[in-house]
């Protein structure tokens, strides 16, 4: 009950990441961070999951949680970064906090997935996850991550996304950019995105049908 005073903006991250450690230890689970993440989801985040979930795009979704996080933590941040082809959603954890470190970075790292499935499918997975952690085994011994290579000992937490045309980093669609996008998500023929259904391309776009509908009849078109 005494957690009901506290407010989140006056909460030391030091202290959530010693409760993960202690908690960790008393349980002798080894990725509680993982399973704490699997028991989250976006619309868990009050008003900023509502707003990542009205999101018109991936890259509004990924910019809006950024800022906010950014905002809030003194030290933590997160970024997108493009190498070649491939896109990664960063995060850097707190270098002076120690206590909690892995299990945070496991609990941050499902939640980055959860962001990202918004766009894609709840079942959706990163090829590959880079972790500051110096070992694996937290992340072996969660099923989920069977197809997910990962990879050790990284300055920052990353997750690959895949570069479709409608995860590119551009600045985000404007209503007016709207039967645009549409097009460009037909033309991509990944079937991951791409459907010709109205339904599930509205939420494919993070929207209703009935607010798609509203901005194509804004134009003067119809689907």
């Amino acid at each position: 009950r005494a957690w009901d005073d506290v407010r989140i903006d006056d909460l030391p991250e030091d202290r959530v990441w010693l409760l993960f450690e202690c908690a960790s230890r008393r349980l002798g689970c080894s990725n509680l961070g993982i399973r704490a993440g699997r028991r989250l989801s976006v619309a868990d985040l009050g008003p900023l999951g509502t707003s990542l979930r009205h999101s018109l795009t991936l890259y509004q979704c990924l910019q809006r949680y950024i800022g906010t996080v950014n905002r809030y933590s003194s030290h933590a941040r997160f970024w997108l970064r493009r190498e070649n082809n491939q896109l990664w959603f960063c995060r850097q954890g707190i270098d002076v906090i120690s206590q909690g470190r892995d299990q945070v970075e496991q609990f941050t790292v499902i939640l980055m997935i959860r962001i990202v499935q918004l766009s894609m499918h709840e079942n959706w997975m990163p090829c590959t996850v880079c972790i500051q952690a110096d070992s694996d085994a937290a992340f072996r011994d969660s099923p989920i991550f069977n197809d997910t290579k990962i990879q050790t000992g990284h300055t920052a937490t990353q997750i690959a996304i895949p570069a479709y045309p409608g995860l590119t980093i551009i600045p985000p669609a404007t209503d007016s950019e709207l039967a645009s996008q549409i097009r460009r998500r037909f033309a991509s023929a990944t079937t991951t995105f791409v459907c010709a259904d109205i339904d599930a391309t509205a939420s494919q776009m993070n929207i209703s049908r009935r607010t798609l509908q509203r901005k194509l009849a804004a134009h003067q078109l119809d689907w």
